[in-house]
């Protein structure tokens, strides 16, 4: 639990569960273990407790599965291989910086030997307009992450 965001959690609950709802730090202190959604291999090097264990992964299927089109064919692109762009849905693309995201683009022109696949959300109409005569990226809203890096 990072400090700085504890008391955003604890008004959430309070507002939105009970007014009562303890803190949300004094939780996470008295707790006997804490589940990290993370993998300990990918994680920011940081001091962590012996009641913290990382469960990353968990609830992904083991086995991957076969791709359907049109992804199975965007994979078969690009002479040197394919590249995989995606920000999670942590960061939209929507949000990111103009520069940002035409640093992104002049990256993909750069290296054309490669295909690109990025996930954009929705709302993202600057990035398909940078997008448009350039033959190899494909722009999509959703990727079988799991079955693509399987």
């Amino acid at each position: 639990m990072h400090r700085y965001g504890a008391h955003v959690l604890t008004s959430k609950f309070r507002e939105l569960a009970d007014p009562n709802f303890p803190n949300v730090r004094e939780i996470a202190a008295e707790s006997a273990l804490c589940f990290v959604s993370s993998d300990e291999f990918l994680d920011v090097a940081r001091p962590i407790l012996h009641k913290t264990i990382y469960i990353g992964g968990f609830g992904v299927p083991n086995e991957a599965q076969p791709l359907d089109e049109p992804y199975r064919s965007m994979m078969r692109k690009g002479k040197k291989g394919v590249i995989l762009v995606s920000l999670g849905t942590v960061v939209p693309s929507s949000k990111l910086t103009d520069q940002m995201r035409e640093d992104f683009f002049k990256l993909f022109k750069h290296f054309s030997d490669y295909h690109f696949i990025w996930k954009i959300d929705e709302q993202d109409e600057k990035a398909r307009k940078l997008a448009a005569g350039l033959k190899n990226i494909d722009l999509v809203r959703w990727i079988p992450q799991k079955d693509m890096l399987g």
